[in-house]
């Protein structure tokens, strides 16, 4: 992004941004993660901070003041291994010692990220005009994904409904990006968004994300999915590759079937 350390120096500046599947509002944006939530809460519930707490409060004979973390959570777990019953009480306690950390872990986290969000840079970026691409990963499927259908960003979701600051449709809006829905040459820098509608997060780095299969999560693609999707990720690479090429007046997109070109009336500048 543009900071004081960059466009003010020759040296420093650059003739193009090229952003993929970015987001803002980094904290919030794990926490709504289809993918990085789960694995965030699942690990501070098994934290040894946390575990440690609740062997003090369950076993407080054993997990004393003068007892190490792994002898509370050995004990802990050996309480939670003795019945179904032992193991329903810890989970119920791991989720309200969840409930309880989260909203000071958004405020938190956030606030010591705060210098390096991309949300922190958008009006330097705006203001200097910098040429500027951003790939977003929609998918295909719309609101309600069906089997076979391709899923928005499952990592960075481009969107949060419990704040609207959160995710890539704020930080497009942000920067102020038009939508582009068909390759572009224009005579000034451009500065745009191509929605994406095959794959994944990943899928200008790699064609692992195929279509969403029945665990609600994009498949690994196989056959002729593999050959569509690896097709997605040569597409990407293009638009990026001629947006560089070109110090920032043309996007090649080389097809067309990857790509958004019906602009929804809430994505139009």
């Amino acid at each position: 992004m543009i900071s004081e350390f960059s466009q003010n120096h020759p040296e420093l500046t650059f003739k193009t941004a090229n952003f993929v599947v970015p987001g803002q509002g980094l904290t919030n944006l794990v926490l709504n993660s289809h993918t990085l939530r789960p694995e965030t809460i699942e690990g501070v519930k098994d934290s040894s901070d946390v575990e440690r707490s609740l062997a003090e409060t369950l076993l407080p004979n054993i997990c004393t003041e003068e007892a190490t973390n792994e002898e509370c959570i050995v004990a802990l777990h050996e309480f939670e291994a003795e019945s179904q019953e032992n193991a329903d009480a810890i989970a119920s306690l791991k989720d309200d010692a969840w409930a309880l950390i989260e909203p000071e872990l958004l405020q938190g986290v956030q606030l010591t990220i705060d210098s390096s969000d991309p949300a922190s840079f958008t009006s330097r970026q705006t203001e200097n005009g910098q040429p500027t691409l951003l790939l977003e990963a929609v998918g295909n499927c719309g609101d309600t994904c069906e089997v076979g259908e391709y899923m928005p960003d499952t990592v960075v979701p481009n969107s949060a409904d419990n704040n609207i600051r959160t995710g890539t449709n704020p930080l497009i809006k942000a920067l102020d990006l038009a939508p582009i829905t068909e390759e572009t040459t224009f005579g000034a820098p451009i500065r745009g968004v191509v929605r994406l509608t095959t794959g994944g997060h990943g899928t200008y780095m790699f064609p692992y994300e195929g279509p969403m299969d029945e665990t609600g999560l994009p498949s690994l693609p196989t056959g002729e999915v593999m050959d569509f999707v690896r097709d997605a990720t040569k597409t990407q690479q293009e638009m990026v590759a001629s947006m560089v090429d070109t110090d920032g007046v043309k996007v090649a997109i080389t097809n067309l079937e990857h790509v958004q070109t019906q602009v929804a009336a809430e994505n139009e500048k």
